[in-house]
């Protein structure tokens, strides 16, 4: 999970945490936080790159 969250700020523009970072035991729930935006435009432009995949 977390490969592909850095993959997808490099590579997409989209900044993601992986849930399992805030586990101290290292569960892995297979889930993701999309980092919050300010704008609406950004948050368009995310949802934008993220259909495209």
């Amino acid at each position: 999970m977390r490969a592909s969250c850095i993959w997808l700020t490099i590579e997409i523009g989209v900044a993601a945490i992986a849930l399992s970072a805030f586990n101290g035991d290292g569960f892995d729930q297979r889930v993701v936080r999309f980092c919050f935006v300010k704008k609406d435009e950004t948050l368009h432009t995310a949802l934008e790159r993220l259909a495209n995949l």
